[in-house]
């Protein structure tokens, strides 16, 4: 168990600073053959919290908060960490035209069935971007 839960914190440290990464021009240069090792991370940590009882689970967060430079994402992130990446990659705007056909080819999870997650998280962002452009018109109107 030492082995495993060792290597479950250390990947879900690697997967908040791919989290902190995925928000910034870097991801201009990522290929897919990265997205797929992020692909087996995500798959792991979902796999592992979600078989650890809650007390494995609590004391697993609070070693990779105590080990992270970085604020550590939430058990719900986490427990659909491929879902939360792949969403977040797709509303970088560096991310190349190759890695966003890989994504849209790839947006499958355990933990979303459903086939139309893509077009619901797609319409989603649309219409985050909508409102913040039409708040930030309004704003200048009031300048």
């Amino acid at each position: 168990m030492k082995e495993n839960t060792d290597t479950l914190i250390h990947t879900i440290i690697t997967y908040t600073k791919l989290l902190k990464q995925s928000d910034t021009p870097s991801v201009a240069t990522w290929q897919p053959a990265f997205i797929e090792r992020c692909i087996d991370w995500c798959v792991f940590i979902e796999s592992e919290l979600t078989v650890l009882k809650e007390d494995e689970v609590a004391y697993v967060l609070q070693r990779a908060k105590d080990q992270s430079p970085l604020p550590i994402p939430p058990l719900s992130t986490l427990l659909d960490a491929l879902h939360s990446l792949f969403k977040l990659l797709l509303q970088n705007v560096y991310m190349s035209h190759t890695l966003y056909l890989y994504i849209l080819e790839h947006y499958q999870f355990l933990t979303h069935p459903e086939s139309d997650i893509l077009i619901k998280d797609l319409t989603s962002i649309s219409r985050k971007i909508a409102t913040e452009n039409i708040l930030k018109l309004m704003l200048d109107e009031l300048k």
